[in-house]
């Protein structure tokens, strides 16, 4: 559960980085105006819930740790791979895709 909360919110937090330039037009107050260093936050929550997948359970013994692992990965490896904004639909689909593809049903 916390996994989930860490990928959660690092795709938030991605989201948040890309729209800090139209968020500082409005509000120079804004999250991602401030210091360099809270621009890799995204990054360390998606590390964070590919690396707790793995402390508790074994690995990829439930689908939702498998989910969330590809989830994390397919974010940063985006994420590195643009060297700029990830708009909010990519992100999300990164998020969402992983737990539609693998089977749910049982015994598959």
């Amino acid at each position: 559960l916390a996994s989930m909360a860490l990928l959660f919110g690092g795709n938030c937090l991605l989201i948040a980085r890309t729209e800090a330039v139209s968020d500082r037009t409005r509000d120079e107050a804004a999250y991602y105006t401030g210091s360099a260093a809270w621009r890799f936050l995204p990054e360390a929550f998606l590390l964070a819930a590919a690396a707790l997948s793995f402390a508790f359970e074994p690995p990829f013994r439930e689908k939702a740790t498998i989910a969330v692992v590809l989830s994390s990965i397919a974010t940063l490896a985006v994420s590195g791979m643009r060297r700029g904004p990830v708009p909010q639909p990519l992100a999300d689909a990164l998020l969402l895709v992983p737990w539609f593809l693998l089977p749910w049903r049982e015994g598959a």
